[in-house]
């Protein structure tokens, strides 16, 4: 995890990021789930934009590749909810597009999930991307709250 860190600042562009994010943290997501989470949550903390951008494309590629442990995915919610307030751009597309990925496997977990965060101050980005493959109903259930 470290490595895959160094590397990340190293690169210093989306799309090393989002290769390391997916290839490596991704792939330790889905094959060593309860040692990752708690990287994962340093990496949220870290002083870099792309290590913490990293962490929502971790999310995305573990839930298209796990899509029968909801308990997994909420716990990974857990995680990043106290982030989604934050407005740094590469991060909230980042988390965006792990929101996006659960909505297109588990739309109920995240329309439950963003329904109570409604009202806070979360970038209008984070939630175009996140409500992206919910049903036109589910779409508004969350828009309108």
């Amino acid at each position: 995890m470290e490595k895959s860190r160094e590397y990340i600042i190293k690169g210093d562009v989306w799309y090393v990021c989002d290769i390391i994010g997916e290839r490596s943290l991704g792939h330790a997501l889905v094959n060593h789930f309860d040692t990752t989470v708690p990287w994962l949550k340093k990496f949220l903390d870290d002083d870099n934009k792309w290590v913490r951008r990293s962490v929502g494309v971790s999310i995305h590629s573990f839930s298209k590749r796990i899509v029968d442990q909801p308990e997994k995915t909420k716990v990974l919610l857990k995680l990043i909810e106290p982030y989604l307030e934050e407005k740094q751009i590469d991060f909230v597309k980042g988390i965006g597009w792990g929101l996006k990925t659960i909505g297109k496997h588990y739309p109920d977990i995240l329309v439950d999930f963003l329904k109570p965060h409604m009202k806070k101050n979360i970038s209008t980005l984070l939630v175009r991307k996140a409500v992206t493959y919910l049903g036109e109903e589910k779409k508004l259930e969350v828009l309108n709250t």
